[in-house]
């Protein structure tokens, strides 16, 4: 469970679209793991491959990435989050560490 704080952070991202897609991506691809679904997992991670361009934008302000890494590690995405792909996790731990 996220705290007050991180939550409003959440809503200080400018691109929400963006972030409702990243959101959308992450948990498909943690179901996919959960589910063992291979093609669904390749497809997931495809789909963050090509959403890295909008994702850059994001990731520009200190807010963001810590908003970026609230959505790894609320509720059970943490674990998914460990098993993404490489280049998506060191987009976000410029900063942090998953």
């Amino acid at each position: 469970m996220i705290d007050d704080k991180r939550a409003l952070l959440l809503y200080d991202i400018k691109s929400q679209s963006t972030y409702r897609k990243a959101r959308k991506i992450l948990d498909a691809y943690c179901s996919a793991r959960i589910q063992k679904s291979a093609y669904e997992i390749i497809e997931s991670q495809s789909r963050l491959d090509n959403l890295f361009h909008e994702l850059s934008d994001i990731m520009k302000k200190e807010t963001d990435r810590l908003a970026l890494v609230t959505m790894c590690e609320d509720d059970w995405g943490s674990a998914c989050c460990a098993g993404l792909p490489q280049s998506f996790r060191q987009q976000v731990q410029n900063v942090y560490i998953l």
